[in-house]
């Protein structure tokens, strides 16, 4: 049998412990993930397009393992890249062919790119330039075949005809609405559906892509963050003026399933960006309403649940955190759960990266620190997958800048189980990025789990061929199980380990010195836990199997 060795280790002396937080994060292969590729540098210049702006990163897996990636790059004039994406196959290899590109706006007249990051498609197949849209949100059928981009359209008339009766506000004026751009399991055309009609986005105000998923009868739900703050009295009631949460269900053709209605039970003013996931039998949206609020819905797009306040339903103050959610995670599996991800300060006044998961009746499953046992010391943005059995991997951005830690910039994860028990330690996600004080900017991480593949993107200035931020990407295979936890607990002169009783197989392991030429079994473990009494010098612990 191959060993699976733990390679964060705990030392103690006489008079002081040192734990987890002094040590950075582990190597994936060591913690659950199996490295498929390298670190993958997306948009590198000159060969790539990029402005120096890169931003609003997001990933998905199709169900032929193909890799689907986009991001947002504002720039100038035709060159203007708000909305783009690329494929890879599901070792990393980039499988978009180079694709003409020509706008249909006079003032670019002439002007033509050919690569491979596209953006939306006419009917006629012919690719627009990625300049009619904003934000992309990056989705895969769960149920099926296919992916599809997102976005917040703001020239989408001009560039494909047809929406142009959508973009054009009663005034005259160009308004923005949700689009979804659909994709084949290649990144071929399906076609482009709205999240309103030319009717309800006529009034005044823009409405932008909230977020948007498949549904397992094979419609789609796009959610949108309406800014036409006058509806929230006139159509929905309120008593005040302000941004809403709105939802269409379309078909794939888009013909109207449910007409656009209000997510939140009040009409109250709520916001939201990121935050919708499937089951296997209706959907849920997470939006900001004086904290996080969760509301549950059949396929039908009837609701199934009252607005539910994480942060009451859950005991912990931090898991309704993260504002409308520009830096949070929200998804489900589609089967029968979902999982919500924040960061913030938990209930002891630590910094923690926190994990929420939710039956698909919106009852709690648990909700816990998914970075215990880790000192966090900014953290950033943060995202988590959950896979058909309930597994969840989190990963995060975290930064110090006191040239004194671990690292100046890191992106982790971590892997828990289906009831919310670490498997292994934290990890840092590129081998080209290892833990350290001189690590360039790392920030705003996003993640996909289908089957044994997962995806971590993140955005990152560490590429030597510029010093302009780039969209980068790993892939894991996750079916090797990680080695467990270890975790270091002092008790006034006594020393507490333990890691997870699910955890077979395991034998706990000691020496004095690094590097060891020989490690000592530390006896008297009982349940996967001992307690030693701690002495003079230094200890280094490790499970191995």
């Amino acid at each position: 049998m191959k060993s699976r060795i733990l390679q964060i280790l705990m030392a103690y002396t006489a008079c002081v412990l040192s734990v987890v937080a002094q040590t950075p994060p582990g190597a994936p292969e060591d913690n659950g993930l199996i490295p498929k590729s390298d670190t993958i540098y997306i948009n590198v210049p000159p060969v790539s397009p990029n402005n120096g702006n890169t931003e609003s990163l997001g990933v998905a897996i199709g169900q032929n393992g193909n890799v689907l990636v986009g991001w947002e790059d504002d720039g100038d004039g035709f060159f203007d890249t708000e909305s783009i994406w690329t494929m890879f196959n599901s070792s990393g290899v980039s499988i978009t062919p180079d694709t003409p590109q020509s706008s249909l706006d006079p003032a670019y007249a002439g002007q033509s790119v050919t690569n491979r990051f596209l953006s939306y498609f006419r009917k006629d197949g012919s690719a627009t330039p990625g300049i009619s849209s904003w934000g992309p949100k990056i989705k895969a059928n769960p149920f099926s075949d296919g992916f599809g981009m997102g976005a917040t359209s703001y020239g989408l008339g001009t560039e494909v005809p047809e929406f142009a009766a959508i973009q054009t506000q009663a005034d005259g004026s160009e308004g923005d609405f949700p689009s979804v751009q659909l994709l084949t399991k290649d990144g071929q055309s399906v076609g482009i559906v709205a999240g309103v009609d030319d009717a309800y986005a006529d009034r005044d105000g823009d409405i932008r892509i909230g977020d948007w998923e498949y549904l397992s009868n094979g419609n789609i739900v796009i959610v949108g963050e309406s800014r036409q703050d006058q509806d929230l009295i006139d159509v929905y009631g309120g008593s005040a003026p302000g941004h809403q949460a709105i939802y269409r269900i379309v078909g794939p053709t888009g013909n109207v399933v449910k007409a656009v209605s209000l997510v939140s039970a009040t009409p109250d003013p709520v916001q939201i960006w990121h935050g919708v996931g499937v089951t296997s039998n209706g959907f849920a949206v997470r939006f900001d309403l004086a904290g996080a609020q969760v509301r549950m819905f059949d396929n039908s797009g009837n609701p199934t649940s009252a607005n539910i306040d994480l942060a009451a339903l859950t005991g912990h103050l931090i898991a309704g955190g993260g504002g409308r959610g520009d830096g949070t995670g929200f998804h489900g599996n589609g089967k029968d759960a979902y999982v919500a991800v924040s960061a913030g300060t938990d209930d002891q006044g630590n910094k923690a990266v926190w994990v929420t998961v939710l039956n698909a009746s919106g009852t709690l499953r648990y909700s816990t620190n998914a970075t215990a046992g880790m000192t966090l010391v900014g953290p950033g943005r943060v995202d988590a997958a959950i896979d058909a059995n309930g597994r969840v991997l989190a990963v995060f951005a975290d930064a110090d800048a006191s040239g004194t830690g671990a690292y100046s910039y890191l992106i982790g994860g971590r892997l828990l189980d289906a009831t919310g028990t670490p498997t292994a330690s934290p990890f840092y996600v590129s081998e080209a990025e290892l833990p350290s004080n001189s690590l360039l900017l790392l920030q705003n991480p996003r993640v996909a789990w289908r089957g044994d593949l997962a995806a971590i993107v993140w955005e990152s200035k560490n590429n030597p061929a510029t010093p302009d931020r780039v969209v980068a990407m790993r892939l894991f295979n996750t079916s090797v199980v990680g080695v467990p936890a270890l975790t270091a607990t002092r008790s006034g002169s006594e020393l507490i380990l333990s890691w997870p009783t699910s955890a077979t197989g395991f034998t706990l392991e000691s020496t004095g010195a690094l590097p060891a030429s020989s490690w000592t079994t530390v006896g008297g473990v009982v349940n996967n836990s001992v307690t030693n009494t701690i002495g003079p010098g230094n200890k280094f612990y490790r499970l191995r199997k």
